[in-house]
């Protein structure tokens, strides 16, 4: 669609798309108004990022598309699938799948593209820095200033544009690839409705939904050239095993005793768990424990550090600033102007965790709240006795007991606009329908 194209009109566009896919068949995942998060969230709805490089494999031979090791190995048999059906002219020959299937795309690195979002992030402050006639830029004089001025833009628009790491893996900022989970078969874009259309009415479109489920594949309902690889299915964790099949030796010496087939690979057939994951089919068992880290455990170690990082990067860019001020001795011509000029100090690790600490918690809360867009839900008052329980909590455990508080709370209440949008409820275990009104807050701002 073109851009221009109306905001009603787009709706529209996309409802169309939506009420296209067949209704009867293997039916596709809706990751446009169901599965927001998928992949992107735990069990337990905490926002999770890929750690561990081992876990990830090519998807192709001498190609640098990556997959989880699992989800890479069911894709290279379903190609395999794919082929076999063109050889046997089970494909019909026209369309998109007549010489089978190949990755386009597959996992991106979230630490690569929060590391640029944040770029973007403290981009916009600069420019809101030296922006107007009177720049805020005049009033950064060392990190503090930084600090605080930082403060009043993040809190300004977090609920548009996420700073914290688990915030923005939530937004649509975050592509979904990220998970490791998901294999794009086409470059084709999104935003075209033809390409869709032309996807599925392809004449093999029902034999490539087939045989996607058959290696727990379920095909994007918005993309259909996007595969998710289905965690909770019988097929796709049935890779999560490895089998050890009995040896001719083995069944030689089984059979001189008398036992049949059926007692030999009772006997001999062992089945072993790849890296641990255990095989639970119906739920994602311990994957998410295995493969992801909960990026709350740093959310507030990477804005802190990222705070430092930017500043000094802003130092050296405008290592100095010039204030003008109207002289004040009387002695002085009308019109006397005095130049004061200061130059910016660079900061330390130590320096950075002193100054951020004393506010770490309530702006980490604060963040948290605009992003997750429950202030209307909470009034400034639980707000209140959320700070002070997450601070406690720090206090007399650790920080990370604190963030586990602070998240677990506002999902509690970010539940809440289920009763308004329903795609919210997928999120949250709960979905309460009670809403307060929220009283505009400055907790942050008063105590920065």
């Amino acid at each position: 669609m073109p851009d221009s194209t109306s905001t009603y009109a787009q709706f529209y566009y996309k409802q169309s798309r939506q009420q296209a896919f067949p209704k009867f068949g293997p039916q596709p995942i809706d990751s446009h108004n169901e599965k927001l998060h998928y992949g992107k969230v735990d069990q337990y709805q905490n926002s999770v990022y890929m750690i561990d490089p081992s876990n990830l494999s090519q998807i192709e031979p001498g190609r640098p598309q990556l997959a989880l090791d699992f989800v890479a190995e069911a894709f290279g048999d379903l190609q395999r699938y794919f082929s076999k059906a063109v050889s046997f002219n089970r494909i019909q020959n026209r369309g998109k799948f007549y010489k089978g299937i190949r990755a386009y795309k597959g996992w991106a690195d979230s630490d690569l593209l929060y590391s640029s979002w944040l770029s973007v992030i403290y981009s916009g402050f600069e420019t809101y820095l030296l922006a107007g006639d009177s720049p805020k830029n005049q009033e950064i004089r060392s990190f503090g200033d930084y600090m605080r001025n930082f403060i009043d833009y993040a809190t300004g628009i977090a609920s548009e544009y996420p700073i914290t790491k688990t915030g923005w893996i939530k937004s649509r900022n975050c592509p979904a690839s990220i998970s490791g989970l998901i294999i794009d078969i086409s470059a084709d874009p999104f935003s075209d409705e033809s390409v869709v259309q032309r996807w599925l009415q392809d004449p093999n479109f029902n034999f490539y939904r087939n045989a996607a489920l058959k290696y727990g594949f379920l095909v994007d309902k918005s993309a259909p050239w996007r595969l998710y690889a289905n965690v909770a299915s019988i097929e796709m964790q049935n890779y999560w095993n490895k089998v050890k099949e009995p040896t001719n030796e083995e069944i030689e010496a089984a059979r001189k005793i008398g036992f049949t087939d059926a007692q030999i690979i009772q006997a001999y057939r062992k089945v072993y768990s790849k890296k641990g994951l255990v095989y639970a089919p119906g739920n994602s068992s311990n994957l998410f424990d295995l493969y992801f880290n909960k990026s709350r455990k740093y959310d507030i170690l990477e804005l802190m550090n990222s705070i430092g990082i930017f500043y000094n990067q802003f130092v050296d860019r405008y290592p100095t600033v010039t204030v003008l001020k109207t002289s004040s001795l009387k002695c002085a011509q009308p019109g006397t102007v005095d130049k004061t000029v200061f130059f910016r100090p660079k900061v330390e690790i130590p320096e950075v965790e002193r100054d951020f600490a004393p506010i770490a918690i309530p702006l980490y809360a604060f963040l948290r709240a605009s992003e997750e867009k429950v202030f209307g839900y909470m009034d400034s008052k639980k707000f209140d006795r959320l700070v002070k329980k997450a601070d406690t909590l720090v206090k007399k455990v650790d920080l990370n007991k604190g963030m586990v508080y602070i998240n677990k709370s506002i999902s509690r209440v970010a539940s809440q606009r289920a009763a308004e949008n329903t795609k919210f409820c997928q999120n949250y275990e709960g979905c309460n329908t009670r809403a307060t009104d929220f009283v505009d807050y400055t907790y942050v701002k008063e105590h920065s």
